[in-house]
């Protein structure tokens, strides 16, 4: 599960990189158009905006969505006993010692990141984060701590919406994608 890290700048730049994708997100459901900033309303060119105008721009909007981003730390029990295995294959079973290949079901800790999308507590994150997570802890921007429920997932298109027992959360409107 290429979640499973613990390395706190990989951490944050996966929320950083989620918050510039939501913050796109959000400025085209806003009505941000590239077309109009490059055309102008009636249809002639214009000069293009500066990318420091561009940055501004989604420099706000990542601002206004930022409180919304959620950490997930999840613990993944494995169904499979692991088997300690040799230079040559499986370590053979000695009568009257102990197995100590077969170390009984395994513990994964991960951690991921998802984006708050109601105020009542629902959030939309990776199938891959919280799919076959046992148990999942969601740390808000403002430290605030809730153990979360899985109510839906789609392995094919690696989306998993989750529950936090919460109110009047900060939360990122979704757009619609067929008016962009």
């Amino acid at each position: 599960m290429d979640v499973k890290f613990n390395n706190l700048g990989k951490r944050l730049a996966a929320a950083k990189a989620l918050v510039f994708v939501l913050a796109i997100a959000l400025a085209l459901s806003l009505g941000f158009s590239f077309e109009r900033a490059v055309f102008g309303q009636s249809g002639q060119q214009n000069q293009l905006p500066s990318p420091v105008d561009l940055s501004r721009a989604f420099i706000n909007v990542a601002k206004q969505v930022e409180p919304a981003v959620v950490n997930i730390d999840i613990v993944e029990r494995s169904k499979q006993a692991m088997v300690q295995r040799g230079r040559r294959g499986t370590i053979p079973q000695i009568p009257g010692f102990p197995n100590f290949g077969d170390q009984g079901p395994q513990v994964q800790r991960g951690t991921g990141s998802g984006v708050i999308i109601s105020p009542d507590g629902y959030i939309l994150t990776n199938n891959h984060v919280a799919g076959e997570a046992s148990d999942m802890k969601v740390t808000l921007g403002d430290g605030r701590e809730f153990k979360a429920t899985r109510v839906g997932t789609d392995s094919e298109t690696d989306l998993a919406v989750i529950k936090i027992n919460a109110h009047d959360l900060p939360f990122a409107k979704l757009g619609n994608s067929d008016a962009v």
